[in-house]
């Protein structure tokens, strides 16, 4: 038995990145707008992420002004009445945190908490989520600022079931290069996602939308972290959300 652990060990240190659990919002009213800041994996519901970890939110509005909204104790939030025609982003950042990997488990916390982690990971989450209100008024790949950020190139309700979403992925400011991840509430496969997608030099992907329903894309980035003896890795997850018609 002693000599499966360290396999063992070594692939909870490979999984513990790409399994973590992660936010995204979800719309439940649009106008005026109530949602939630919904967690885990199991989409399009799982847990709630409570408002303590959240850094901050933002309501983009059709003409690019931007909203800072203070969310109370909850699991339901709002944020007024919306434009009546136009395109609107919300958008929020996760407190940043510490997760390790110890002989006991996995722990909340960096390495000054838990000097024998076998590995330790640094999260940085961000979500977007679109309200599409009709109109041509709204940018849609207007960016906010997040680290690691999805920046769609069309409105989802110019779009139906069998056309491409075009999107444009940036990290740091810069083209992504990487996979995307996406999938609707409606899909039963086996795999977590139905359908992956590969950026091009320019950060740009094309997510085709098989069905109508509510969407979720998945972006990652996984980079060695700037304090070593803090921490291994320093990770980003971005999501964004959208309904189709």
């Amino acid at each position: 038995m002693r000599s499966l652990l360290p396999a063992v060990l070594l692939l909870c240190l490979v999984l513990t990145p790409a399994h973590a659990h992660y936010p995204w919002l979800t719309v439940l009213e649009q106008n005026p707008l109530r949602f939630e800041l919904s967690w885990g994996h199991e989409f399009p519901r799982d847990g709630i992420l409570a408002v303590e970890r959240i850094a901050a939110v933002h309501l983009v509005l059709p003409d690019g002004s931007v909203r800072d909204l203070v969310l109370s104790p909850g699991d339901a939030h709002s944020a007024g009445p919306l434009a009546d025609t136009g395109l609107h982003v919300l958008a929020a950042t996760q407190v940043p945190s510490f997760y390790s990997l110890t002989a006991d488990g996995g722990k909340r916390g960096s390495r000054a908490d838990y000097p024998e982690a076998l590995s330790c990971s640094q999260s940085e989450n961000s979500m977007k989520t679109l309200i599409s209100r009709g109109g041509t008024e709204g940018t849609p790949g207007q960016a906010v600022g997040h680290p690691l950020e999805i920046l769609p190139l069309a409105d989802p309700a110019a779009l139906q079931a069998g056309d491409e979403f075009p999107v444009r992925v940036l990290f740091r400011g810069a083209p992504f290069s990487g996979t995307l991840e996406a999938t609707w509430d409606g899909y039963r496969g086996d795999e977590e996602y139905a359908l992956s997608a590969e950026t091009d030099e320019a950060g740009e992907a094309r997510i085709p939308l098989s069905s109508a329903g509510f969407w979720k894309i998945v972006a990652r980035m996984q980079e060695p972290h700037p304090t070593p003896e803090l921490c291994d890795y320093q990770t980003y997850t971005s999501t964004l959300t959208f309904h189709l018609r």
